[in-house]
């Protein structure tokens, strides 16, 4: 970025002057109940008004460049021009321009097509530039999916051996940085500086003029009351209106609209671990464990979602691809369902029909669960330094520098603003918003999930949903395999952290 000093500082005051930050508490009706923890461990948020990037020691790196490799269709998180007129890119552009200034550094986008189909493209302009160990990259963002494989493959820098980067700043998701973490080894990271971290938070809408119609009740209060539950969602969701055809259609009226990545998103919204770390501080596969009894968890919200999907007229499973909501989102904002999952980058187009919804979290396994787990889409994007980077502890600190002054000004103006301000549609709205945004969770099995699966067996974390979508009865079956497929993959991965630089 090349800009005008003065106007640059300018800007960056002119914007810090501007966001309003703040998050609404969970209300307090002195309920029987206990209402849900929203500080979990693996939250990064903790919006206080603070100015974070003064935790990050100045530094004077002589006006180096830092040229950041990402995917083409999501480098609006890196860069953008200086006459953007949108109040979130002004953000990411003063962002830049305060950390440029802090750092006496220039921040330049390298985009590359990266998409999930379009990957081996990005991954072979990375492994170019690491083979010829030729400084072209200090920074790369990458899908998350497949940057776990990269990191196995000496690619990448250990973030842990840099200590100009603050692992455990808040900015940073502490539940990254804990299950990415195997034999003290950190490749790559997530956190406010990834604004598709947020983008792709999963949620469940709802109609509210059809709520009402059925008399559903307080559903936010359900919420705050922790009877949010699988058990409750599911009673609710059982709801038909055939539109006179006697086919079942798209002009019918149903109780749910989902697709298979947000079947996944059950398991981390019910607390069902895929991973968990053993003695030896590396990670064991848990998910189906019958000695620990996780199967019969498992199996119980397998079941209960199976009997949802495909006992019950009223849910409707959108085939398109995983990424494409189109079809859910015509149905939903012509009135023809009462819920329907998607990620919050859906409110967007919600709000553009001008119709009145309401956003919760996924409903908890059961009243027992503490907190209303979260979820974002594995195609977020995690960020690592090359090891074609010839000054890590430069680059280690310019992203750290980054993350800081995205949790001051580039989250809040998302979330306050676009979110807040513009999509959600009530009070109540805004505060599921925050229970969403704070009780976000990654597991091990999540985060390498892409590197444990093996020919037409997909990772873990997927399998849940693509064995619902398959219309399979039952998952221990399957499980039989892949579990076996999983636990060896296991030992390569571990193989190769134990090997790895």
């Amino acid at each position: 970025m090349k800009t005008n000093l003065l106007l640059r500082v300018l800007c960056c005051l002119l914007v810090t002057t501007m966001m309003c930050i703040g998050i609404v508490a969970c209300k307090d009706d002195n309920n029987d109940k206990k209402p849900p923890v929203t500080n979990p461990p693996g939250s990064s948020t903790d919006e206080t008004g603070t100015d974070y990037l003064l935790q990050v020691e100045p530094d004077d790196f002589q006006n180096d460049t830092i040229n950041i490799l990402c995917r083409l269709d999501k480098s609006y998180e890196i860069d953008v021009s200086e006459d953007a007129s949108a109040l979130v890119e002004k953000a990411v552009f003063n962002r830049n321009a305060r950390v440029e200034e802090y750092l006496h550094v220039d921040i330049v986008s390298v985009p590359v097509n990266g998409s999930w189909v379009q990957r081996d493209e990005y991954v072979q302009a990375l492994s170019r530039s690491v083979a010829a160990h030729d400084n072209q990259f200090q920074l790369a963002a990458t899908h998350s999916s497949y940057n776990a494989g990269l990191t196995l493959n000496n690619q990448y820098y250990n973030l842990r051996a840099q200590d100009t980067i603050q692992l455990d700043a808040p900015w940073w998701s502490a539940s990254w940085v804990e299950n990415a973490t195997v034999y003290d080894k950190l490749y790559f990271i997530t956190g406010d500086v990834s604004l598709t971290m947020w983008e792709e938070l999963y949620a469940v809408f709802f109609n509210r003029q059809l709520a009402l119609d059925l008399e559903l009740g307080d559903l936010y209060q359900m919420v705050r009351d922790g009877d949010w539950t699988l058990e409750q969602f599911a009673i609710l969701a059982d709801y038909y209106l055939d539109d006179g055809n006697d086919v079942v259609d798209t002009g019918d009226t149903y109780g749910l609209l989902i697709n298979r990545h947000c079947m996944r998103t059950f398991v981390t919204s019910c607390g069902l671990p895929i991973a968990e770390r053993n003695d030896e501080g590396t990670f064991d596969i848990i998910f189906m464990d019958e000695d620990e009894g996780h199967n019969v968890k498992v199996d119980t919200v397998y079941q209960s979602l199976y009997d949802l999907i495909y006992k019950q007229d009223g849910t409707f499973d959108s085939k398109l691809t995983d990424g494409d909501y189109s079809e859910m989102q015509a149905i939903f904002t012509a009135g023809g369902a009462l819920f329907m999952m998607g990620t919050l980058q859906n409110a967007t187009a919600l709000r553009s029909a001008y119709m009145e919804f309401g956003i919760l979290p996924f409903p908890m396994y059961d009243d027992e669960q503490e907190v209303y787990l979260s979820h974002s889409y594995d195609g977020l994007s995690s960020f690592a330094i090359p090891a074609s980077a010839h000054f890590p502890e430069m680059c280690a600190k310019v992203l750290d520098a980054m993350g800081a002054e995205s949790k001051k000004s580039v989250i809040p103006a998302y979330y306050e603003v676009v979110l807040q301000g513009r999509v959600a549609q009530d009070a109540d709205s805004k505060e599921m918003l925050g229970i969403i945004r704070e009780n976000l969770y990654f597991d091990f099995g999540f985060i390498y999930s892409d590197t444990l699966k093996s020919g037409s067996v997909a990772g873990p974390f997927a399998f849940f949903g693509d064995e619902l979508r398959a219309g399979k009865a039952s998952l221990s079956a399957g499980w039989a395999g892949a579990g076996e497929i999983y636990n060896i993959q296991l030992i390569e991965v571990l193989r190769k952290f134990r090997e790895g630089n």
